[in-house]
């Protein structure tokens, strides 16, 4: 019994652990956040929720240090683009994803950082599981979408934000709207990308 009662107590400060790393990610310091999930991770070494939080840091982290615009540093293929941690954080998301198999958001955030290093076939893989797992997920066609229009697909993409579109509720015009324009950027942004 004292045994439960000391992994219910080591469960209990992972979860703490956690909290506090959202905290720390609303305000930008992705080091304390990573640092705080590596606790976390310490004290309960199958939260696959604490891998895929820290593996998002070391992304946003990566993104953060190198000042990086996403689409621009795809497309030209910047090599501080590997100044992030993308190697980590696509560790983490693979740990995550082998102890809770059905976490979409792990693979999601994989496919981020797959895209982010320019595999987009890898990227394209993992939205395509993730829309396996969720066919309503909205944000998986939407960045899938992208990772085609990088990757040189453009019909693909432009079938990935439709199905993304048909899938938003009419009145969120704004929304539709951004897409379009995410949609005309990209494609200007590649069509540059595949004339170098």
């Amino acid at each position: 019994m004292p045994e439960n009662n000391h992994k219910d107590d080591l469960q209990a400060r992972a979860h703490e652990l956690l909290e506090r790393a959202e905290e720390a990610i609303e305000r930008s310091d992705f080091d304390r956040a990573t640092a705080l999930c590596t606790e976390a991770i310490g004290l309960n070494s199958d939260n696959y929720q604490a891998y895929h939080m820290r593996g998002v840091c070391r992304v946003e982290r990566g993104k953060h240090d190198a000042g990086v615009n996403l689409r621009s540093k795809v497309l030209k293929l910047d090599p501080t683009i590997m100044k992030g941690e993308y190697e980590l954080a696509i560790e983490d998301f693979n740990k995550a994803i082998e102890i809770g198999r059905y976490y979409p958001r792990a693979y999601h955030s994989r496919g981020l950082a797959y895209m982010l290093k320019g595999d987009f076939k890898r990227a394209i893989a993992d939205y395509d599981r993730v829309i396996a797992m969720n066919p309503r997920n909205v944000d998986a066609y939407r960045d899938r979408g992208l990772a085609y229009v990088l990757k040189g697909d453009i019909p693909r993409g432009i079938e990935d934000y439709n199905k993304a579109m048909e899938m938003t509720i009419t009145p969120n015009k704004p929304r539709l709207n951004s897409w379009t324009h995410h949609l005309e950027t990209a494609e200007e942004e590649a069509a540059e990308f595949q004339g170098k």
